[in-house]
């Protein structure tokens, strides 16, 4: 077959498209046979690339592991350490030497408190690089966060010999002798790293810590940069040299040091002129950056303070500095408008506006000034003065909630109509909606320029009676934003859903990938543009174009799934197979869209899906979903012993043991071998996580516990010790089951040997306690 289904497209077009609008770093690296014949261009609705006669070379695209290494670095510094981890892998997988990717990998992992798997990508680096402190750095907080102090002391004091200067060593000495309670040599080093206030504030953080209480143990390593942890203590901000220190770029600046310890000083002027008297490059780091910001904040220079912040947080959305500084900066504003804010309440309207005009020539490009002014005219019954205001406002910030508050005002103007439409648009009253854009366009429509509330009154009306299947109304409204520069988005976006609702796939396409082109990534429309695209271009094309959207965003599923769908359809369907389980592992919840569920029900390899699907609602903790899944598998393979393991593991979760027995059992009878599972339990350190492996055999033992059939279930632990017996839930249980069964000796080796294993296991640090109590109770 030439389609995938009945239209064919047009292998140019997409080409064209991609490197005219998306950028064509992601199309020099597609697969593409030169002697194949080119098809006849479509007609595609993209008259700004007519224009484009001498477009300028686009960009070598950069070679797949040095790809995969920056995006790797956009997620670490968006929190996103388990996809840092992933595409850090993938980059190593390219160039197995790459320093960038060995130096942030153990961080990955260590901010994930994954710190055996963090220790021994410490040990790489270290190898790899044996001159380099921070490494050996790592280790020892991995030794620290492991409770090892007495080796994390070592490790620090190896970086020390590499680095005399190091603070992140000196800090990682003080903790350490702080944990093994040497008060005075923990102030003598951390005096070191930390100014006398600072030193104030962490002693008092410490005492709230109760570090030395087993029950409420320090968090060493934070799941979110903007939580307080012993890495990453709270009087380290705003700078948080610590973070900026796992950075594989970072390397230490005196001058960017000399500037902050002056900000440290609260000498924020002397700082100012410090960060901005700093030369190019080092004036450009994230470092630098931040603290510029800050200083600009603390002297009251606003909204450059703004500026920046808007720019670090668009390439370092994680950073604590740039989350607190925005915090900081709005707290500043509304400081600097309470008292008008206060006055206007009051209804003390003139001296209100004096306050309000003295923000408004101190800040010009700030909105919330206009917009007060809006008010403030609105109370005086001057409404056509207070319209201009808001309107004002909108300009300098189109999402101004106190400009909106006030446009809304305007109940028996007509303008009102269209925000109240908009209201019962987003509520998914369509028919009020309708109603609400009708009566303001009966009024206004005679008007021969198309005034922008108008356009959005005509584009509120398209998308209503999109929303109520009328869909011959919606693209008359639609059509109508044609020439409206400002409305290209939703005039493309509304003809190509509604295109796609219709059925005519070829048109659908047409208008979604402009609208996606001009917005990017919108969740209510690359599904249905991705599947337009399989639904009207020929598998080649579709796979090319499938194949670029995975380079451009490795996070979006439908691509994934569109691949698979190509590769299944043109005699490929293992590789299909592992497209599809690829775009399921990043949106488990795709399956509910209609397009998914067709798929599966016509397709033969079903059954191996719903497993997947089934575990993956497992491991989110949603074993209702994960049952029912499971239990379609077994109804298309009633033979599946993946789908009766999977039912066994989710009825013991909703604690159904009984089914939970039984359905383990006929697993184990229908497949002695099955592949183990590796769950994931809440550790002994707040905010840690364990990853634990588990078989149908210990999860058949833990049924059988749980019903108080103590020595079957310990008949099935020592089946699977033989077959495993370094695995931390065999001992686990096998130290819970000796534990009912009062032979304490054995019940507290177990445990031992699964924290041996696994130091952070919960489960096992109190079944040690019970033991150690029941023993006393004995001795007594």
């Amino acid at each position: 077959m030439r389609s995938l289904y009945q239209k064919s497209g047009a292998r140019v077009a997409v080409i064209a498209l991609l490197c005219g609008m998306l950028g064509a770093g992601g199309c020099q690296s597609m697969p593409y046979d030169l002697s194949l014949p080119v098809l006849e261009l479509p007609r595609l609705p993209i008259r700004l690339n007519l224009a484009r006669a001498e477009a300028p070379e686009a960009p070598e695209p950069l070679p797949d592991h040095e790809r995969f290494l920056e995006f790797a670095l956009v997620q670490y510094q968006a929190n996103q350490f388990a996809v840092a981890e992933f595409y850090l892998k993938r980059s190593l997988i390219l160039e197995r030497d790459n320093p960038r990717a060995l130096q942030l990998l153990p961080w990955a992992y260590f901010f994930q408190k994954r710190y055996h798997k963090a220790l021994l990508a410490f040990e790489k680096a270290h190898a790899a690089f044996p001159d380099d402190p921070r490494p050996v750095i790592g280790l020892g907080w991995c030794y620290f966060s492991l409770q090892e102090y007495h080796h994390a002391l070592e490790k620090f004091e190896q970086a020390l010999q590499r680095d005399p200067e190091s603070e992140q060593a000196r800090k990682g000495i003080g903790f350490v002798h702080w944990m093994l309670d040497h008060p005075g040599q923990a102030e003598r080093w951390l005096r070191k790293v930390y100014s006398w206030h600072q030193w104030d504030r962490l002693q008092a953080d410490w005492k709230r810590w109760q570090p030395q209480s087993p029950r409420q143990p320090v968090e060493v390593a934070p799941l979110d940069w903007k939580q307080q942890s012993l890495f990453t203590p709270i009087v380290e901000q705003p700078r948080y040299p610590s973070i900026l220190f796992t950075h594989p770029d970072w390397k230490p600046q005196p001058a960017v040091d000399n500037a902050w310890r002056l900000y440290n000083k609260e000498f924020y002027e002397d700082a100012l002129k410090a960060f901005r008297a700093l030369p190019e490059p080092v004036n450009q780091t994230l470092d630098a950056q931040n603290g510029l910001a800050w200083s600009l904040l603390k002297t009251g220079h606003l909204l450059e303070a703004q500026d920046i912040f808007r720019t670090l947080k668009a390439s370092h959305s994680g950073y604590p500095g740039v989350i607190h500084g925005i915090a900081a900066l709005n707290t500043a504003f509304e400081q600097k408008s309470r008292f008008a804010r206060h006055y206007l309440d009051l209804g003390k309207h003139r001296i209100a506006e004096t306050h309000i005009q003295e923000l408004k020539e101190a800040y010009p490009q700030w909105s919330v000034p206009y917009s007060m002014l809006g008010w403030v005219h609105l109370k005086r019954g001057e409404e056509q003065r207070a319209l201009e205001w808001f309107n004002t406002a909108m300009q300098y910030n189109p999402g101004s909630d106190d400009a909106m508050a006030g446009l809304r005002q305007f109940d028996h103007l007509e303008l009102a109509k269209v925000f109240q439409g908009d209201q019962a648009l987003n509520a998914g009253d369509y028919k009020r909606a309708s109603y609400l854009y009708y009566e303001y366009i009966r009024k206004h429509a005679s008007a021969e320029a198309l005034p922008p509330l108008l356009a959005r009154a005509y584009s509120g009306m398209g998308f209503s009676q999109y929303h109520k299947r009328r869909y011959d109304l919606a693209l008359f409204n639609f059509r109508k934003l044609s020439g409206v520069p400002y409305m290209e988005f939703e005039r493309n976006k509304g003809l190509g859903l509604t295109y796609y609702a219709l059925g005519r796939y070829d048109k659908a396409v047409d208008h979604l990938i402009v609208a996606d082109a001009l917005r990017p990534d919108q969740p209510d429309l690359i599904q249905k543009l991705d599947w337009a695209v399989l639904r009207s271009w020929d598998a080649e094309t579709a796979r090319d174009y499938l194949a670029a959207k995975t380079r451009q965003n490795p996070l979006r599923p439908t691509p994934y799934l569109g691949l698979g769908w190509v590769y299944y359809k043109t005699g490929r369907p293992n590789l299909g197979i592992e497209y599809f389980l690829k775009s399921i592992d990043l949106d488990p919840d795709i399956i509910q869209t209609v397009e998914f569920r067709d798929m599966l029900q016509a397709e033969r390899f079903g059954w191996q899906v719903y497993n997947e699907l089934g575990w993956k609602y497992y491991h989110r903790d949603e074993a209702g979903k994960a049952l029912q899944l499971f239990s379609l598998a077994l109804q298309r393979r009633p033979r599946s012993s993946e789908a009766m393991k999977g039912l066994g593991y989710a009825y013991l979760k909703l604690e159904q043991y009984d089914r939970a027995a039984a359905m383990l059992k006929q697993a184990i009878k229908r497949n002695p071998n099955t592949h183990p599972v590796r769950i994931t339990v809440a550790g002994h350190e707040p905010g840690t996580r364990v990853d634990i492996w588990t078989s149908t055999r210990t999860q058949l033992a833990r049924a059988l516990y749980a019903q108080g059939r103590f020595r079957d279930a310990l008949r099935w632990f020592l089946a699977e010790y033989e077959r495993n017996p370094g695995w931390t839930e065999v001992h686990d249980g096998l130290g819970w089951t000796y534990l009912k069964l009062e032979r304490l000796a054995e019940s507290r080796q177990a445990f031992l040997r699964s924290l041996d294993l696994q130091p952070v296991n919960p489960h096992s640090h109190e079944g040690l306690k019970s033991v150690k109590t029941q023993m006393a109770r004995r001795k007594m």
